[in-house]
């Protein structure tokens, strides 16, 4: 391959950088609920933080990872949790007690890294030739 078909090779691998963000979005969406389900199983927020324990008894909110939906939608990763567990992950439900489910304020850490890993997977496959 003679120089310029090797650097018009490389300005075609930059461009296709400009599209990352939407072509990773349906990985990192992947990921946040996969982070999310983890979570949930584990009975903690995002954060690691362990939920309050029922009152009486048995697992705290044994169905939110039915309550969350996690969408791709363009260069944007959205979260939506709706049901009691809404309620619950705001303290608005009987009791007060809030069990936080998903991230309100920041990215947790776990979860960022995961994002990270799935946009630099997508990286590396632009920057080796892929399309």
């Amino acid at each position: 391959m003679d120089g310029s078909a090797q650097l018009q090779e490389m300005i075609d691998r930059i461009r296709r950088l400009g599209y990352l963000a939407e072509t990773a979005a349906p990985d990192v969406a992947d990921a946040v609920r996969a982070s999310l389900q983890k979570s949930i199983a584990s009975g903690t927020d995002p954060d690691g933080k362990a939920w309050a324990p029922r009152k009486g008894g048995g697992t705290a909110l044994q169905y939110a990872a039915k309550a969350v939906a996690v969408a791709p939608i363009g260069t944007r990763v959205f979260v939506r949790l709706s049901g009691v567990e809404a309620r619950h992950h705001l303290g608005l439900a009987r009791g007060g007690v809030v069990r936080r489910i998903i991230p309100v304020d920041r990215i947790p850490r776990a979860m960022a890294e995961d994002c990270i890993k799935a946009i630099a997977d997508h990286f590396h496959f632009v920057m080796a030739g892929g399309v």
